[in-house]
């Protein structure tokens, strides 16, 4: 079998994007491929689907042409209102190209879909070694069932059952450094939140009641989840928490254990370099000016922590799970509020 890219470019209302992936997209490719394949939402100057799959050469011209068909056919059926084009996109097409490093490339045109046969999957960012991005691939395929089954169940669901949702796979990873006793894994979700936090805004005062507000109003239910959580998922199911999000979030427990094991596993058989050190050091200065919690955690003090095979690891783990949430439809906003309830709980 080989690799193949299916993207689609998508730049249409949110709800009628969500609505082709839930009950046009998600479908087909339960009922005609199966397995060997995942999705997610990226950018591409415009919003894009992409489909990598696993097949044949025979097979792909199917999928291809069905997945064509399929998407034909809901377009035709959209309000004029739906399809209309997301001006943002329009307007900061250099700005989004030149951020997102696709000024080299050709972006796809709107409502079209191209396939192309690849040899790997392109990843950006920071990885600590070339088997990460493997194990990446073979967990986001791994995934795939259940992350559809996070899609389809919140659906038309409002953001507070997003939020539980959300908090469940934060808290489900954290525990995976937890687990080894060297540190806290709740504090990598605490330094992504006050990064975001130390930004200057006009609006981050607003955030922060928005959050403080929803902790406020949440705080006893996600306590009770976070404690069924550690217990394994074991014991009393906790009101207000549906058994869709205790079935999903025992699902990727169990999928980011097996992963942070590989991932263990790769930093063990991978001896880590000078580069990787230096720009370790590098990223920790930088850190440490975003707030006092920042300069404590990244001092000097604690430079072997973050060396560790077992943060490394966790570090890749935290990564991973953020990339889960575009197919999922949220955005960064969430993720941070989703963080502030984790970080308040593990306090409170």
């Amino acid at each position: 079998m080989k690799m193949y890219h299916i993207q689609i470019g998508i730049n249409i209302s949110s709800e009628a994007k969500t609505d082709f992936i839930v009950n046009e997209l998600i479908p087909f490719l339960e009922e005609h491929v199966k397995d060997n394949y995942y999705f997610t939402r990226s950018v591409n100057v415009i919003p894009v689907i992409d489909l990598y799959l696993n097949t044949s050469d025979i097979k792909i011209t199917y999928i291809y042409s069905k997945i064509q068909s399929i998407f034909d056919k809901y377009l035709s059926n959209l309000s004029e209102a739906s399809v209309q084009e997301n001006k943002y996109y329009l307007d900061n097409q250099k700005n989004i190209s030149r951020v997102n490093g696709y000024s080299a490339c050709i972006p796809i045109e709107n409502l079209t879909i191209k396939c192309e046969k690849i040899e790997a999957i392109k990843r950006d960012g920071e990885y600590n070694h070339p088997i990460d991005k493997e194990i990446y691939t073979d967990y986001f395929i791994k995934g795939q069932k259940v992350l559809e089954k996070a899609i389809k169940f919140l659906y038309n669901r409002d953001e507070d059952i997003q939020l539980k949702l959300l908090f469940g796979m934060f808290y489900s990873a954290s525990m995976q450094l937890d687990k080894t006793g060297i540190g806290y894994g709740y504090l990598s979700f605490k330094s992504h939140l006050l990064g975001f936090l130390s930004y200057r805004h006009k609006d981050m005062g607003k955030y922060k009641k928005m959050f403080q507000d929803k902790f406020t109003e949440m705080a006893e239910t996600l306590s009770s989840f976070g404690g069924f959580i550690e217990n394994n998922f074991k014991g009393e199911v906790p009101e207000q928490i549906p058994e869709e999000i205790i079935e999903i979030c025992r699902e990727w427990e169990s999928l980011y254990s097996n992963m942070y094991q590989e991932l263990l596993t790769a930093e063990n058989e991978t001896n880590t370099n000078k580069a990787f050190s230096i720009s370790l050091s590098m990223q920790h200065r930088r850190f440490r000016s975003l707030s006092s919690f920042h300069k404590a955690a990244f001092s000097n003090a604690n430079k072997d922590f973050f060396k560790k095979k077992e943060f490394q690891a966790y570090r890749m783990l935290v990564n991973f799970v953020y990339l889960l949430l575009p197919a999922m439809g949220l955005n960064s906003r969430k993720r941070v509020e989703a963080s502030y309830l984790l970080v308040n709980t593990k306090e409170a």
